[in-house]
């Protein structure tokens, strides 16, 4: 098994956290960064994406922190770059038995 990574992950909306007084948004940010902090999330991000829906400007905001990946992601990650492996070397057989008999 291969070594844990530090992974980014989507925590939470918070478009309508921020939608209300400004003390009310601080105190709803510093209590996401308690609990997040306290599951074991560091550098929490805020990810602001402004789009347009229907000639009608919007904003999503999120929330995205950085941890470790768990044993099970850790194995689920080997197991797929193990199964991509395959497939490029079963990809490049193909290609090379093709290229042999054509050109013998």
């Amino acid at each position: 098994m291969s070594e844990p990574r530090t992974i980014r992950v989507k925590i939470a909306d918070i478009r309508y956290d921020l939608d209300s007084t400004l003390d009310s948004a601080i105190s709803k940010l510093q209590e996401h960064k308690r609990i997040h902090e306290a599951d074991g999330f560091t550098d929490l991000e805020i990810d602001i994406s402004p789009y347009d829906e229907y000639g009608s400007a919007s904003v999503d905001v999120e929330l995205y922190g950085f941890r470790m990946e768990t044993n099970a992601e850790v194995e689920k990650r080997d197991a797929q770059e193990k199964a991509t492996l395959r497939q490029a070397e079963a990809n490049a057989r193909r290609q090379y038995e093709a290229l042999k008999a054509k050109f013998g």
